[in-house]
């Protein structure tokens, strides 16, 4: 099966790390399970982002070369000292 559109862009957006849009001008944010609720999708104006903790959507960072903690397996997790970003180990 041909996929559409939509289905084309929520797995290209979910590939690159995402889970939703912004658009900061219009400051409009929506996320892949609820994809352009308004239908107001602005091909040119939309960026990849993501949820952060207050709920609302926000243009993703460009890529990091990560720079990971050392010697923190204890915490099963570790930090990127350049982005924040975390990650399991």
């Amino acid at each position: 099966m041909i996929p559409t559109i939509r289905e084309i862009l929520k797995a290209q957006i979910a590939s690159l790390g995402g889970n939703g849009l912004c658009d900061p001008e219009l400051e409009c944010g929506c996320g892949l399970d609820d994809f352009a609720p308004c239908g107001c999708l602005d091909i040119d104006g939309c960026k990849v982002a993501k949820k952060e903790k207050d709920g609302l959507y926000y243009v993703m960072k460009e890529s990091c070369e990560h720079e990971w903690q050392a010697g923190l397996e204890e915490r099963g997790y570790q930090v990127c000292l350049k982005c924040d970003q975390c990650r399991s180990i």
